[in-house]
């Protein structure tokens, strides 16, 4: 992972710089003229502005420190090598000559490294303290390091009294830069936890709009319903509610994006979708079909959308008397009928989703459910949940779980599905909202 020579290489031959012998003065020149005296003057680096580019050997004579260094190994290191991993023994101090070195404190994928720069050192504290390295170091873009043995750095190099200043320059400096790694990491912390906090609240805020998960009072209809977002809040939806006449209408959504954006927009559906229902009238004062409900709920939800969000939605009317079900499905997913040990799929009506265009027309169908007959409406975060080997939970697997509970309550059905999906994705993450609703039609006729 590395390539090694010696300090000493990098520079010139020695041998090269010394004078070939000493000039006799006068000197006599060819065109007849003569020099008197030596003219040059041996150069004085520290005068001209020579400075190490190392930091523990700045200010210091470059002769010396060549002289110090010369036995020293340099090491040239491929880009996101790991040079120094925490427990690891040290016995050099690192001295960078090139390239740069990030520090990690606690894995090497962790955020906010410490970067030194060319001329910086590692490895000091360790060498003082004789503890093993406490970070990860790697390197980046192909680092070429100066490798300095503890017993010349403890017997050749410190004694020098301006080397023992640099090192506690040196030592400084990166202190003030831990602290202020430290503080930046206590920062963000602190930001991390006020932002969960708020999403805990909002969480608690969604989950208060949604209705409880089974109908108040007895009624005349068995009602579940439940909702798990993927992430603290989610873009799932449902509701139901009696209207005048014993109507239950009922919706299950599903919001085009995640999060809080995504649950903003679904309490705005929410909203307008009682709104609506409760004011629209149909012909001689009777209940409006589910498709003028959807069409109005559409024409709101297209006005100040900037983000062009948008949500699919089944929403039914049914009459616990007949079992007579009305219903417009805008781009969601077909709900099942579950009894008499079958599960069909209500026939996918071509709607729309609701949000893209205000001037789209929607359709209603209807059915009659039979007595005992379930109605199962779920959102696709429970088909398209996947295990660890990529696989969908899928539409064959939800009607045999259906099928496995068929004759129990709504509470149960709901229960059963999920515990089936969750059994099935073995713990692999929660990726997308998951809703599920049962509706059970009771057994005699409701009066």
């Amino acid at each position: 992972m590395y390539q090694e020579h010696l300090y000493a290489s990098r520079n010139s031959n020695r041998e090269r710089r010394k004078p070939v012998g000493r000039c006799a003065f006068p000197l006599a020149l060819s065109d007849g003229g003569s020099v008197a005296a030596e003219r040059r003057k041996p150069p004085d680096r520290r005068r001209a502005g020579y400075e190490s580019p190392l930091q523990l050997f700045r200010d210091i004579p470059p002769d010396l420190v060549q002289d110090l260094l010369e036995s020293c190994p340099v090491r040239e290191f491929a880009s996101e090598t790991v040079v120094l991993s925490p427990g690891q023994a040290n016995a050099h101090i690192w001295m960078l000559l090139s390239g740069g070195l990030r520090v990690h404190l606690d894995s090497v994928e962790s955020a906010n490294p410490i970067r030194i720069e060319a001329g910086g050192c590692i490895g000091e504290l360790s060498i003082i303290d004789g503890k093993p390295v406490s970070a990860y170091v790697v390197a980046e873009r192909g680092c070429r390091l100066l490798i300095i043995p503890q017993e010349v750095f403890w017997a050749r190099i410190l004694p020098n009294p301006g080397i023992a200043r640099n090192l506690l320059r040196v030592l400084t400096e990166r202190m003030r830069r831990n602290n202020e790694a430290v503080l930046q990491g206590l920062r963000q912390q602190l930001v991390y936890e006020h932002l969960q906090k708020e999403l805990r609240f909002a969480r608690e805020i969604q989950a208060s709009m949604l209705p409880a998960r089974q109908l108040a009072g007895s009624g005349p209809l068995d009602v579940c319903a439940a909702m798990q977002p993927a992430r603290e809040v989610g873009g799932d939806l449902y509701d139901f509610f009696y209207i005048d006449g014993g109507e239950l209408c009922f919706l299950v959504g599903d919001v085009s994006d995640k999060g809080l954006p995504a649950a903003l927009f679904m309490a705005r559906t929410m909203d307008i979708v009682r709104v609506v229902t409760r004011l629209l009238k149909g012909k001689n004062g009777t209940a409006p079909r589910p498709d003028e409900i959807i069409a109005c709920v559409n024409r709101e939800l297209c006005q100040n959308n900037a983000s062009c969000m948008f949500v699919t939605l089944f929403f039914g009317m049914l009459d616990p008397r007949s079992g007579r079900l009305r219903y417009c499905n805008a781009g969601h997913n077909a709900p099942y009928v579950v009894g008499d040990g079958a599960a069909r799929a209500l026939d996918r009506v071509r709607n729309v989703p609701l949000g893209i265009k205000a001037d789209r027309g929607f359709a209603t169908a209807s059915i009659t459910l039979a007595r005992d007959e379930t109605l199962f409406v779920f959102s696709d975060g429970i088909t398209e949940a996947t295990n660890a080997a990529g696989e969908f939970y899928a539409e064959e697997r939800l009607v045999r779980a259906l099928l496995a509970c068929a004759d129990r309550t709504s509470e149960e059905i709901v229960a059963s599905v999920i515990k089936s999906m969750g059994e099935f994705v073995k713990g692999v993450p929660q990726s997308d909202d998951i809703t599920a609703m049962a509706i059970r039609l009771p057994p005699a006729p409701y009066r």
